[in-house]
């Protein structure tokens, strides 16, 4: 059984000679109880580069105490977390069914992949258990380094001569960042641009499958603007037109709208 439950967590300092008031009178206080110990294991998971710990997120396995369990929390307003906790199941180490569909849903979408992807999209660690569940479900490879990768039975893995339609993606967009090993969608030339020390990610131009550009999306009283910034040569002119208009058409329909392309402006 899941349970999803908000925690609001209020620290007092009180002096030596502070006396405690009454409790079990004030409304919100179901019970009042002496001091109990428990024993309590637990572990923390993280990527890393400890992601969840900057976020302010927790993820842990914990076993003794009330709460044995899977124990997500995450950051819910001012002093107060949400916390997801799931059973630890009758293997304890097994990863419950929910993070199993993360997973096939993250390879349905990117597969194939290594444990690695995985972990540095969701940004969770210990998911190579979770794998290992699911290996008899799923099909392996191996990349050109060597690397296990997974994927689904069914999904499609067209030949690598297969063309790749030319794409605007979003800024963040998960086509970028779904990969640990980033090299099958950027090039190392491209790294440099497109990571910034500011960690935004932009807007990105994709021609045959790899980051060519950036885009950006102006609006005025008047009209809307994609402008499309190439990091090379003008690839793909026509397409990127008509597939920037397509985008015109869903962020603004019924506006003008135009497509300028641009040089690419670099820090100095």
């Amino acid at each position: 059984m899941v349970t999803d439950t908000r925690e609001i967590e209020l620290k007092y300092e009180a002096g030596p000679d502070t006396v405690l008031p009454p409790l079990e009178d004030l409304p919100q206080v179901a019970s009042e109880a002496g001091p109990a110990e428990q024993k309590l294991e637990a572990e923390y998971y993280d990527t890393e580069d400890l992601r969840l710990l900057r976020a302010g997120v927790t993820l842990r396995r914990r076993r003794g105490g009330t709460d044995s369990g899977w124990h997500l929390k995450l950051p819910a307003g001012p002093q107060t977390r949400r916390e997801i906790r799931l059973p630890l199941g009758r293997a304890g180490r097994t990863v419950p069914a929910e993070l199993a569909r993360l997973v096939t849903r993250y390879l349905g979408a990117f597969g194939p992949a290594t444990v690695r992807d995985v972990q540095a999209w969701s940004g969770l660690t210990g998911l190579k258990a979770v794998l290992e569940q699911l290996r008899p479900s799923l099909v392996t490879f191996r990349d050109e380094q060597g690397a296990e990768l997974f994927d689904l039975p069914t999904a499609p893995r067209p030949g690598e001569d297969t063309p790749a339609p030319v794409r605007l993606a979003a800024e963040f967009d998960n086509l970028v960042l779904s990969h640990a090993e980033r090299s099958r969608v950027v090039s190392p030339e491209t790294t440099s641009r497109l990571y910034t020390v500011n960690g935004v990610i932009p807007a990105t131009v994709l021609v045959d499958g790899f980051v060519a550009g950036m885009w950006r999306l102006t609006r005025t009283r008047e009209e809307v603007t994609v402008t499309i910034e190439m990091f090379g040569p003008e690839q793909e002119r026509d397409a990127l037109i008509a597939e920037a208009n397509r985008v015109l058409a869903f962020a603004a329909p019924g506006v003008d709208g135009s497509v300028r392309f641009a040089p690419l402006v670099t820090g100095s």
